[in-house]
């Protein structure tokens, strides 16, 4: 018993030692910039690379880069490039990509493969793996994976009233309704009045939503404020993103009485009065 132990103790030594000679290389899978703002950032570069010492032993196959939103089940090849051949671009990204990159059979090390985006949005932020391929007495790969974060500046501001009047009753209600992209992380809203000629916070009948992510690197989020016509006058209201003067929209509310309804006096019922106080 112990002589088979010895022996397979032996045997796991040597299985030990035929995966470590690959193991001298690393995969390496590099990002620039590793995230994204959206409409705003112009490039994107992602870099499939080997390095460590090479090994006559190993013979490279392929080089592959795989991409995966978060929203998807499943990665997708973007690009890939097989040993003497050229890399390849999926059809898809074609026109707003380019690939570049070759297996190079001397030197492991000098392999690469080149992904690289002229125009990026939030349809490029998820999970980048890259993929190698390679003979080592059986068909082996290692992969390694990088992440693409993506954020966003808020987005045009949407007002709306309801309902929806030139002008409202004194003491009537009226909800005002504002929505956006918020970006990401999601942007808080608030609300000031105009008083005299500074903006203060307002915060009777406010509510908020919660954020709902529409992109992989922005929210949507909706507030209204429910406002009672105290005056005839003009009232001014702005929405803020952030407390962000950049982010905000300016609305305004007027009042009348009665309906801005005239009273309708009668010619007939003119002429009586005056006809009644002749005669007195």
């Amino acid at each position: 018993m112990e002589g088979v132990r010895c022996w397979v103790l032996v045997l796991a030594i040597l299985s030990s030692a035929s995966t470590l000679c690959s193991a001298d290389l690393q995969l390496n899978t590099n990002l620039q910039p590793t995230s994204i703002i959206d409409n705003v950032t112009e490039t994107l570069l992602v870099r499939c690379t080997l390095e460590g010492s090479n090994n006559d032993a190993v013979a490279a196959q392929s080089l592959t880069l795989s991409f995966k939103k978060p929203s998807s089940v499943s990665p997708k090849e973007h690009v890939s490039v097989e040993r003497n051949g050229v890399p390849k671009l999926s059809s898809d990204i074609e026109n707003r990509a380019s690939v570049g990159g070759s297996i190079n059979t001397d030197s492991l090390t000098a392999s690469f493969l080149n992904l690289e985006f002229n125009t990026v949005s939030c349809a490029d932020v998820g999970n980048y793996t890259c993929r190698f391929t390679y003979l080592n007495g059986t068909s082996m790969t290692m992969e390694t994976s990088a992440e693409v974060s993506g954020t966003s500046r808020p987005g045009r501001i949407e007002v709306r009233h309801e309902p929806v009047k030139p002008k409202y009753t004194v003491g009537e209600d009226v909800t005002l309704h504002c929505e956006a992209k918020v970006s990401k992380p999601a942007g808080e809203w608030t609300w000031q009045r105009l008083e005299g000629e500074v903006w203060k916070p307002y915060t009777n009948g406010v509510s908020q939503g919660k954020p709902a992510l529409v992109t992989d690197c922005a929210y949507f989020r909706n507030t209204s404020l429910v406002y009672r016509i105290a005056t005839e006058e003009e009232t001014k209201f702005r929405c803020i993103i952030n407390n962000d003067i950049n982010n905000s929209m300016e609305t305004s509310i007027n009042g009348e009485v009665n309906g801005g309804q005239p009273l309708i006096i009668s010619p007939v019922l003119v002429m009586l009065a005056i006809l009644s106080a002749t005669w007195r």
